[in-house]
């Protein structure tokens, strides 16, 4: 009979499975750094396409946003003195400000323009309508009747309810995007000004103020929610923000309407 073949020692078989553990880590390795290096879109970026009617997302990573020890921008904290109000215009605001939010909901349909997120194009593939949600924003916004801007960081994203996740801060930009509606909760604004269109001011339970379009309203250190409806604007002083251009609730240091030879101040 012959002699039975030779076996590998443990010790043997170890370090075989020691070295291709290395060799499979550092062919990770290489693949990672090059998809960092590139310019385009990568495994780190953001990617939304529409599959059999669902949407796959894979997830965020490396987030180069600044830090919460960064921001400057000093908080507004309400007081007893403070002005409650809700504001109601047949007009959209223009407004272009650094601010804080505590939620943030835009919905679109416009996918051609570019949302970068932790400087990774976003891609949005096949969807008919888009809902995008941020959570803990700081940063710049710009909106028009027609456009929406914003550029900061983030602690949460979120695109038609599924929700992409960073162990850092997340950043997310872009520029002139044709929007729907917008729905802003727990805004801090150190002034607003803009001219209205057609609405009212309902202050507690005080006052109720009705002002035609083109006057300047003003207001100082504003903190509360910020609804915007491009599609069906309105001049019905009793409409909500399904029916007129811009609706703001919450509280102020003061505000002032600027209304020809009538100016209403509130302090």
């Amino acid at each position: 009979m012959g002699a039975p073949p030779p076996t590998q020692s443990p010790h043997n078989r170890l370090r075989h499975y020691i070295i291709m553990t290395t060799v499979v880590l550092a062919g990770l390795f290489v693949i990672l750094l090059f998809n960092n290096q590139s310019g385009g879109v990568g495994i780190t970026s953001a990617v939304v396409e529409n599959v059999r009617n669902s949407s796959i997302i894979q997830g965020i990573s490396n987030a180069r946003g600044p830090t919460e020890a960064n921001l400057e921008l000093e908080r507004i904290i309400p007081s007893a003195n403070d002005i409650e109000f809700l504001l109601l215009s047949s007009a959209i605001p223009q407004l272009a400000k650094e601010t804080r939010i505590e939620t943030l909901t835009i919905i679109f349909n416009d996918l051609a323009t570019p949302i970068t997120v932790n400087e990774d194009k976003l891609e949005l593939n096949g969807l008919s309508e888009v809902t995008l949600e941020l959570a803990g924003f700081y940063g710049n916004l710009a909106i028009d009747e027609r456009q929406f801007s914003l550029d900061g960081i983030a602690k949460k994203f979120e695109v038609n309810g599924i929700s992409l996740s960073s162990t850092n801060e997340i950043k997310i930009s872009f520029t002139r995007l044709n929007y729907q509606k917008t729905i802003i909760n727990g805004a801090e604004f150190k002034d607003l000004e803009f001219v209205s269109g057609e609405g009212s001011i309902q202050v507690g339970n005080r006052l109720k103020y009705g002002f035609e379009s083109g006057q300047i309203i003003t207001i100082y250190n504003y903190v509360g929610d910020l609804s915007i409806n491009k599609a069906l604007p309105a001049v019905d002083l009793n409409s909500t923000i399904e029916e007129s251009g811009a609706q703001l609730q919450g509280f102020a240091k003061g505000l002032d309407v600027a209304n020809g030879a009538l100016n209403l101040n509130l302090r």
